[in-house]
């Protein structure tokens, strides 16, 4: 809090989602996952999940919707 104003200063938009995105991987891979030991597929498969999950910062697209709509030609 700013004593000065009085105003409550909050976390940027883009730390929210970051924070958020740190979270959800460390939901697939919790502290001490040794990633030397995660397959490649492995590491796919949970990027095609988050990537495929909409976010309200894209108007409520998902990221992998969004590069294949700008991708197609």
């Amino acid at each position: 809090m700013d004593t000065s104003t009085g105003r409550v200063s909050f976390a940027s938009t883009r730390s929210i989602q970051v924070e958020n995105l740190n979270r959800q991987w460390s939901w697939w891979f919790p502290r001490g996952t040794n990633l030397k030991d995660v397959q490649p597929a492995e590491a796919d498969h949970v990027a095609s999940i988050i990537n495929g999950q909409r976010r309200r910062s894209l108007g409520y697209q998902s990221p992998t919707a969004l590069y294949a709509a700008a991708t197609v030609q």
